[in-house]
């Protein structure tokens, strides 16, 4: 019956939304204090899907609190009663899976839902810990939660031992700056004189020969799908640069052939260059990005700032669209060449089919006219023969009806004739009986 109610949740009251609702939570909550995890998040995000919809089944860490908050029902405020219970178990729940992004989503959804909640912000920090490389930006956001709890919630002790355990972190990350720091003046030299040579004006060059130093950038995601038109780039590399190539040195061009196999290399380097920044994290800047940025006073976690580096990310493979078409060169995806390719044998094929079968179409319809015509001429012949063959029948069936009639007269007057025999013969006996008694009785 639950199952049920829930399809058809869009034509229920509001009563009947949160009866449901609560049936689901008291499910979820069951299967949490029985240490069911999993299958309390199961039931928590059906819960989640009473009132609100995500953009993708069961993943509410890529829908936005304003998203999840766009209708508005009279009750609000008994949903956001209800969902205040319900991001705390959801963002637990996460927690001990070991889910860093979903937990973090869901404290974000609980922060929003009630701001001075300090358990929100504690509950954050320590999902910030969940992460298999914790940073320093990381060290300093939980820093950042931990100060907003302290100021709501002064007598919570769980914040020590928050604090305590970034306190371990930023120690390890000094340590580390430390031998680092001896590294990059090594390497300093290096940098600068990259950076005094005079760059190319070709594009490809720019991607080549730009800053190389990694840590004035952001961690890397290599979960992050490479984007189309940088494999693209590499496969326009490995067929027509190569195949190029070839037919300049084939026709004896050696300074060609040299001059675009150095352009291939540095479309290379540009390559493996693009692949790193289509993978980058810009939720998660490195220390040395961080801080110079500070110094201007530029928020690097600000989502106005990180929309503008998806810009320029998203500006640079438009930049590999059009050198790709300049040089006439159309990208598809692996799917559709399969498909085309698939596409293209199947019409060979026919072609093929067509080529074998027409002829012998021709020879069958020959011998069909050859026949059609034998016919015709049989036809023709024996068209005389029936013509009399009908008439002598016509003929036979009139004479015997004719004969039949006559005997048939003749029979009715035979039996006419005999009819008058018997009938004389018979008066006459009569006759005589009478005159053999009349003269009986007058003698």
């Amino acid at each position: 019956m639950l199952r049920l109610a829930f399809k058809q949740l869009s034509r229920q009251s509001f009563l009947q939304k949160k009866k449901i609702y609560e049936l689901l939570f008291e499910r979820g909550l069951k299967f949490f204090y029985q240490n069911q995890y999993r299958n309390a998040i199961d039931q928590f995000e059906l819960c989640m899907s009473v009132f609100a919809e995500a953009k993708q089944p069961k993943r509410w860490e890529d829908t936005k609190f304003e998203d999840l908050n766009c209708r508005h029902y009279p009750e609000q405020q008994q949903i956001k009663d209800l969902w205040n219970n319900l991001f705390e178990l959801m963002g637990k729940c996460y927690y001990i899976l070991h889910q860093q992004q979903a937990c973090t989503k869901m404290c974000d959804y609980w922060q929003q839902l009630n701001p001075l909640c300090a358990g929100a912000f504690i509950l954050r920090a320590q999902s910030r810990f969940l992460s298999e490389q914790v940073t320093q930006i990381d060290c300093q956001m939980i820093c950042k939660d931990l100060q907003f709890a302290q100021q709501l919630d002064p007598l919570n002790e769980s914040i020590a031992k928050v604090y305590d355990m970034v306190q371990i972190q930023l120690s390890k990350f000094q340590e580390y700056d430390s031998d680092k720091e001896l590294e990059t003046e090594q390497d300093t030299y290096k940098y600068n004189v990259q950076e005094e040579q005079q760059l190319p004006q070709d594009f490809m060059a720019q991607f080549a020969y730009q800053d190389n130093d990694q840590e004035l950038s952001y961690e890397l995601d290599p979960k992050k799908p490479i984007p189309m038109e940088v494999q693209e780039l590499g496969r326009f590399i490995e067929s027509r640069g190569m195949d190029m190539v070839k037919t300049y040195l084939q026709n004896g061009q050696m300074k060609e052939a040299q001059d675009l196999k150095e352009k291939l290399q540095k479309a290379l380097i540009a390559k493996k260059q693009l692949e790193k920044i289509s993978q980058l994290d810009f939720n998660r800047p490195k220390k040395k990005l961080y801080q110079y940025a500070q110094q201007f006073g530029i928020d690097l976690l600000d989502p106005q700032v990180q929309n503008e580096f998806k810009r320029i990310q998203e500006q640079n493979l438009e930049d590999i669209r059009q050198w790709l078409k300049q040089n006439q060169w159309n990208y598809i995806d692996k799917a559709t060449q399969i498909q085309q390719q698939e596409k293209a044998r199947q019409e060979l094929a026919k072609l093929q089919f067509k080529r074998k079968t027409i002829p012998q179409k021709h020879a069958k319809h020959k011998v069909v006219k050859k026949a059609q015509i034998g016919l015709s001429i049989q036809q023709n012949s024996s068209i005389s023969p029936l013509i009399n063959l009908n008439i002598s029948t016509k003929e036979f069936e009139q004479g015997s009806s004719l004969l039949n009639n006559q005997t048939q007269i003749e029979n009715e007057q035979n039996c006419n004739l005999n009819c008058i025999i018997n009938f004389s013969i018979l008066l006459l006996a009569t006759i005589t009986i009478i005159s053999t008694i009349y003269y009986s009785f007058l003698r």
